[in-house]
């Protein structure tokens, strides 16, 4: 059931989880961090920027998309593996906080990159840092509030 909405209209349907989520997250913490950066570099370099996970997330809503502008001082729109961990390290970050873990960006993608994953794992660490996990209550995420000067209040 969402927390926040404008109008809900029936019942919420039946959400199936995209694979086993804490073991997934347990395997990849059990790395160490050059297996992980491996694991993700790896997995970022099959990208083929599509932009369905950016396309599908409700979260990503921003007018122009840093990573859609050709202008860009940060990153392209090219498929060259810089370009591609760029966009996928930032989308996550930016997401950070605020992605409410619905594996949308997973569902579709046509690799198969595990993203969902990445932003599980950033949800923990942004929960433990700040004890803010989106979706749980009506209030912006803690880097908003941060970054504003604003108190973050539940």
């Amino acid at each position: 059931m969402p927390v926040v909405y404008d109008t809900l209209i029936g019942e919420p349907p039946e959400v199936g989880q995209v694979s086993n989520l804490s073991h997934d997250l347990a395997q990849l913490e059990a790395m160490t961090p050059a297996e992980r950066a491996g694991f993700w570099l790896s997995q970022f370099d099959r990208c083929i920027r599509c932009n369905a996970c950016r396309q599908v997330c409700p979260m990503c809503n921003c007018p122009t998309c840093l990573y859609e502008r050709d202008d860009s001082l940060w990153a392209g729109m090219g498929i060259e593996p810089n370009e591609k961990r760029t966009f996928h390290l930032g989308r996550a970050y930016h997401l950070a906080g605020r992605c409410i873990g619905c594996n949308e960006c997973e569902r579709v993608c046509p690799m198969k990159i595990p993203i969902s994953l990445l932003n599980r794992k950033l949800a923990k660490e942004v929960e433990a840092a700040f004890g803010h996990r989106a979706g749980g209550a009506p209030m912006p995420s803690p880097f908003v509030t941060i970054l504003s000067g604003e108190e973050v209040r539940p």
